[in-house]
């Protein structure tokens, strides 16, 4: 773990260079001369966010924070007690300030561990991060960083770096930056050293890195190489020596590998969007099948329903039906009581007289 201090010392030894980046697309490439300002190691470290620590506002400006810090008036403890200190992870923002020269004149050249982008504001739309190009790099510790290149409105010929951070991308939760950007290739790089007056040293001008398919522009210090890789010095500039016919049968063979290498990514970066865009298209039809579902639930409990509906509706119109029905009242049944009392009465003198006839016979 690295101390702001640390970092700021780290910083330092790269203000008194230029790096000159060439970065290449579909045969097209953009030289990208990056510099580093004492200015703008304040915000490349996060430090505009720890606006409740006394010190840091007290600064009167940004390079006065960065001289500082150099001087130990600011220091690593004064900062991890921000509010938001662990918030905006600003250790891992440190650490990665720390790691820029290595980062630089290093890892950079090894195409195993680091790719170039084109910047694409669209692609993280919930990032204000605003930029041209980034350079992300596997860094030692097995994460992933992203050291992100904007133009200088102040001088638009040069570049300087803006935010760096880093991801752990073996964690299905953090998502790959530079997922949506367009990669470039990384053509050459060289690193020249700066006047007092800030003017470009050519003559101490070093390659630190050549595609070797990539030809130098006559208008540079650089010898025009065309084949092998950098060899020997020569007057503290990296030359080549003139190649053999199998040493440019080799490199006009390591150039076609490299394109076609090149184009394979490129593919493969369109296989993973498109992959991406499939996935996503999937997780939208299982929520679309978990609400069809529930759908289906619901009607289900509507149909029960309406059938224990129709079964009430059943059973009231039965009461209803019964209801209904006419019934004799008291008057009627009083009136067929009657009828029957009379038929018995009329019925009872008869049989008396059968009677007394019968007992006549006997006498």
């Amino acid at each position: 773990m690295s101390t702001i201090y640390d970092a700021a010392i780290e910083f330092q030894k790269l203000l008194g260079f230029e790096y000159k980046l060439v970065f290449g697309y579909k045969g097209n490439s953009v030289e990208v001369p990056l510099r580093f300002y004492e200015d703008k190691f304040f915000h490349l470290s996060g430090l505009q966010y720890l606006s409740d620590i006394s010190k840091i506002e007290d600064a009167a400006n940004t390079t006065d924070a960065f001289n500082k810090i150099i001087g130990k008036e600011i220091t690593h403890q004064d900062l991890v007690v921000g509010a938001r200190f662990k918030e905006k992870n600003l250790q891992d923002r440190i650490d990665r300030v720390a790691d820029l020269s290595r980062l630089l004149n290093s890892a950079i050249f090894d195409k195993n561990v680091t790719q170039v982008y084109k910047y694409n504001k669209n692609a993280n739309p919930n990032s204000d991060i605003i930029g041209n190009f980034i350079i992300k790099n596997f860094a030692p510790d097995k994460r992933t960083e992203y050291f992100i290149l904007c133009k200088n409105m102040y001088d638009p010929d040069k570049y300087f770096g803006i935010s760096i951070f880093s991801r752990d991308l073996s964690n299905k939760k953090q998502k790959d930056f530079a997922i949506g950007h367009t990669q470039n290739t990384l053509l050459y790089v060289s690193r020249t050293p700066l006047t007092k007056d800030k003017q470009l040293d050519k003559n101490k001008e070093v390659v630190l890195f050549r595609l070797p398919s990539y030809s130098v522009p006559t208008n540079s210090n650089i010898n025009v190489v065309k084949f092998t890789s950098l060899s020997r010095k020569n007057g503290g500039i990296l030359v080549a020596p003139h190649p053999t016919l199998g040493q440019a049968l080799a490199n006009l063979i390591n150039g076609l590998a490299e394109k076609i290498k090149t184009g394979v990514e490129e593919r493969r970066q369109e296989l993973r969007k498109v992959k991406q865009e499939n996935d996503a298209f999937k997780d939208a039809i299982a929520e679309r099948d978990e609400q069809l579902a529930e759908k289906n639930d619901e009607i289900a409990n509507l149909k029960k329903e309406c059938a224990d509906l129709s079964d009430q509706l059943k059973k009231h119109k039965q009461l209803v039906t019964t209801a209904a029905k006419p019934t004799r009242s008291f008057s009627q049944n009083l009136d067929d009581f009657a009828k029957r009392v009379r038929a018995e009465n009329t019925a009872k003198p008869q049989s008396k007289t059968d009677q007394m006839h019968k007992t006549d016979k006997r006498r």
